[in-house]
């Protein structure tokens, strides 16, 4: 059975990744679900870098409440 595309462009071969070979990630704690940070890497060789190759990283280091815009946040956590 072939898929159709309707004229766009196929998917990727891994669905988890985009067109251009990058592979995304949310990073959650495991027992609280907290977001923690994302990163990105190739899942196959490209003119950017060989497969596996880290692209992005970012974490979070502090999250906090505020009791409206624009004013500090009155609890702040940081990781760690």
């Amino acid at each position: 059975m072939r898929a159709r595309c309707s004229g766009r462009a196929p998917p990727p071969a891994d669905p988890r990744a985009d067109n251009l070979g990058l592979r995304h990630e949310w990073i959650f704690d495991k027992t609280t679900f907290a977001y923690l940070g994302e990163r990105a890497y190739l899942v196959r060789d490209t003119v950017n870098g060989k497969k596996g190759m880290l692209i992005s990283l970012s974490a979070v280091l502090a999250r906090g409440v505020a009791d409206s815009a624009g004013s500090p946040p009155v609890t702040l956590v940081t990781s760690g």
